[in-house]
């Protein structure tokens, strides 16, 4: 017994006393009337803070506040109330302050914080400025681990979007291409600089062998590039597929050179993005959300067809210097780009593409009323070659 009753914190006011043990806290309650000897128990896990009203000659009157999940241990605990609070010296309040904090419990002091606040009033200058510390400069470390998340491999994009405004801080500006790539190049002994395109030489850690494979993949297009081999460009663009898809398979291919190769966009191509092509201030109808299989199937392929297969016909427009390249159904109007910013996007008919492709290439030029007049297939508009083979 006498062993339990050393562990206690025993915190004196006024009127009653908190005895705390590791788990517990008692109010016992001294007093003439209805709280003559009166004591409570509460939890520790029940309580939220503890609230305090300063009052004259630095004595402090201290209630415990319970969480919102806790439940009241008895009838005779009212909160918000008087009957809840302790009077008690400065002394005995900092003890009690300073087993709360401990606990990682709060203590909140309304008079303390008006008075803290009317401190820093008076002595911060009314015209003071707020300075905002400049990003510290980024360590080689940083570098070689924005070359890790990504494989060992990265474009300027990727390693711009990394670090972003910590370039800024090291004096390299990230508009740059060729000054950030100077910065990669002499950063580490471990990186060297392929065109656009920062590695590294030997890649550790868990993805030592996806490292290996990409490299033997970037070495084999490279190769492949050089002696205009398309169709085994084809296949190791496909292959680099496997490790870098969707917007970071075409930053690759940018960086590589082949941004505007017909053998990057191959008929794996993923679901087509809705993005609203708008011009002049009007909405152009979005790409066809087409969910039917076969159609984008059929309509991927005809990009290695003749010409002309069936209704199914290859087709171009002239917009300004660019020309845009598209394949068009002419039995149901359904039309994909195949070529430019738009490539892989269907539509519900030409002319809606049409619109999308010279909005997309030449903004605020006059857009097309009718693609049928200017989709363009073998020399014929789609408009003379759908009025042949009507009168066939």
């Amino acid at each position: 017994m006498a062993a339990v009753l050393e562990r206690l914190l025993w915190i004196w006011g006024d009127d009653g006393k908190f005895v705390i043990d590791d788990r517990h806290l008692w109010l016992l309650r001294e007093g003439g009337g209805a709280d003559r000897d009166s004591a409570l128990r509460l939890m520790i896990a029940q309580i939220d803070s503890f609230a305090v009203a300063e009052t004259a000659d630095r004595r402090y009157r201290v209630r415990p506040v319970l969480t919102s999940l806790a439940k009241k241990p008895g009838a005779e605990l009212v909160q918000n109330s008087a009957r809840d609070a302790i009077e008690m010296p400065y002394e005995e309040y900092w003890r009690l302050c300073e087993w709360a904090r401990s606990r990682g419990l709060q203590i909140k002091n309304p008079s303390k914080d008006q008075r803290n606040a009317s401190i820093r009033r008076s002595v911060d200058p009314p015209t003071s400025t707020v300075v905002v510390p400049r990003p510290a400069r980024p360590t080689p470390r940083e570098f070689v681990d924005v070359l890790d998340r990504s494989c060992g491999i990265a474009t300027v994009g990727e390693l711009v979007a990394a670090l972003g405004t910590r370039l800024e801080a090291w004096g390299v500006d990230s508009k740059d291409d060729a000054a950030v790539v100077e910065a990669f190049a002499a950063v580490s002994a471990s990186t060297e600089v392929r065109g656009r395109l920062v590695v590294v030489r030997r890649q550790e850690g868990k993805q030592k062998g996806r490292h290996r494979k990409m490299m033997k993949v970037l070495a084999a297009i490279d190769a492949h590039g050089r002696t205009g081999d398309p169709i085994m460009l084809r296949e190791q663009l496909k292959e680099l597929r496997r490790f870098a898809a969707g917007s970071r398979f075409r930053a690759l291919c940018d960086a590589l050179g082949l941004a505007r190769s017909e053998s990057v966009h191959t008929e794996g191509r993923s679901r087509p993005r809705s993005d609203h092509v708008r011009s002049s201030g009007k909405g152009v109808l979005p790409e066809l959300p087409d969910s039917r299989a076969e159609s984008r199937r059929l309509l991927a392929m005809a990009r290695d067809w003749p010409v002309s297969m069936g209704s199914i016909v290859r087709v171009s427009l002239d917009a300004g210097e660019q020309r845009i390249n598209g394949v068009c159904d002419t039995s149901t109007g359904r039309t994909r780009i195949t070529s430019g910013a738009l490539d892989g996007r269907n539509f519900l008919d030409p002319t809606s593409a049409a619109i999308a492709a010279v909005g997309q290439s030449r903004p605020g030029t006059e857009l097309p009323t009718d693609g049928w007049a200017v989709w363009v297939a073998n020399g014929r508009t789609l408009a003379e070659l759908v009025g042949e083979r009507a009168t066939r």
